[in-house]
């Protein structure tokens, strides 16, 4: 949707990602699940700080909540693990492939693909296969500002609702501070998405009642 010429396709991906994807309904209706993949952050915040004297990269992180959210009310599965999606990439059109197929098999699964596998029936052309496939990457991967009027980003009710989550979570549960003191270097680059020159790195230590917050 991102890299589409505006025409007829890109408003196609539009309306299905505006109407099917992130409408609130939708988004309100995945609330548990944002819920649980946050508290498992907490979890593996907590981990990885133990066994690095309490130093933390957080981006990596991020991005694997993310994508585990995604993946999930899309197609039912977590994403999780760090290397697993580079592996995917290089076959990414036969496993999103076998993955429709597979939710073809089984409706009974209350996901985004059946969803619009269901659309498909009486649709077929508007949902081909093509179409599914290329929204389970473009909204998995879609991360990127907001921006404004017809290119804004269908995804921000979704990004505001787990921002707010993941940020107040994190606050909650550790206490924050810089790695030896030093300030935290905000340099910017610039590729897909605007990210930071180097990756946020800081000391996180869980508050004693850890357990009882994530409970």
């Amino acid at each position: 949707m991102g890299a589409a010429n505006y025409g007829d396709h890109w408003r196609n991906l539009r309306r299905i990602g505006n109407n099917e994807i992130f409408a609130p309904k939708r988004l309100n209706g995945f609330q548990e699940l944002r819920k649980k993949e946050v508290k498992n952050l907490m979890k593996r915040v907590s981990r990885v700080s133990e066994e690095n004297a309490w130093k933390v990269e957080l981006r990596s992180m991020i991005l694997d909540l993310t994508f585990n959210i995604v993946m999930t009310m899309l197609a039912g599965k977590r994403y999780y693990g760090e290397d697993r999606m580079k592996t995917l990439s290089k076959n990414m059109d036969l496993f999103l492939q076998r993955l429709i197929e597979e939710h073809r098999a089984d409706r009974d699964r209350n996901t985004m693909v059946n969803h619009l596998l269901a659309l498909q029936e009486t649709q077929p052309q508007y949902y081909t296969d093509s179409i599914i496939k290329g929204l389970i990457l473009a909204e998995a991967y879609k991360v990127m500002p907001f921006g404004l009027g017809r290119r804004s980003c269908p995804g921000e009710g979704l990004a505001h609702r787990l921002m707010t989550l993941t940020l107040g979570s994190l606050i909650q549960c550790f206490d924050w501070d810089t790695v030896d003191g030093k300030e935290i270097n905000m340099d910017e680059k610039v590729a897909t998405l605007m990210s930071r020159v180097h990756p946020l790195e800081v000391v996180l230590k869980a508050r004693a009642d850890l357990d009882n917050i994530i409970s």
